[in-house]
């Protein structure tokens, strides 16, 4: 077979040859080396939101399914809380007590979100009924207490309102 020669030596078919390698190589180099990642907008920030109340409290009427379906209710009126959902939070809250009518963290937690609803005299009268039914766990009175004289503090100097978000008590 007939290849012509070039100048400098080199046959056609050898300088296409290097030159495919070649080509291959920076090809392998431009796909493997990592990319810049795409600049993406910082997200903000959500309020970290500290949970000051005590546990749910375990008795013997913890153990039924009526007050394991009703503290899940509570758990997900909480959810509804912390996103400054309040009406669905305090519907969720009735819900657990439909649910469980004994359980007093229901009426504590629909006590809190009546009072961010400013329906401070109704939240007063069913944190009265969360007192009654929370009495024998001592750190339970005390959180009633202490959301007791919040709303009192709230309803007597309403200008103590947060000026940002659902106006009422601030949730922790």
């Amino acid at each position: 077979m007939f290849s012509w020669v070039r100048k400098d030596g080199k046959t056609a078919s050898q300088k296409r040859g290097r030159f495919l390698i070649l080509l291959s190589c920076l090809a392998v180099f431009a796909y493997g080396c990592p990319k810049k990642p795409l600049e993406t907008k910082p997200q903000p920030k959500k309020p970290r939101v500290v949970r000051t109340v005590p546990p749910l409290p375990k008795g013997p009427e913890a153990l039924s399914p009526k007050r394991e379906a009703s503290q899940n209710m509570i758990r997900v009126g909480e959810h509804y809380l912390e996103q400054g959902n309040v009406d669905k939070a305090t519907q969720t809250f009735q819900e657990a007590i439909n649910i469980d009518p004994e359980n007093g963290v229901a009426y504590y937690y629909l006590s809190k979100g009546l009072s961010q609803k400013q329906a401070y005299d109704d939240a007063l009268g069913v944190l009265e009924k969360s007192e009654t039914l929370l009495g024998r766990y001592p750190e339970w009175v005390a959180e009633v207490k202490r959301l007791r004289a919040q709303i009192e503090e709230t309803k007597a100097n309403p200008s103590s309102l947060p000026q940002t978000g659902y106006p009422g008590l601030i949730y922790h």
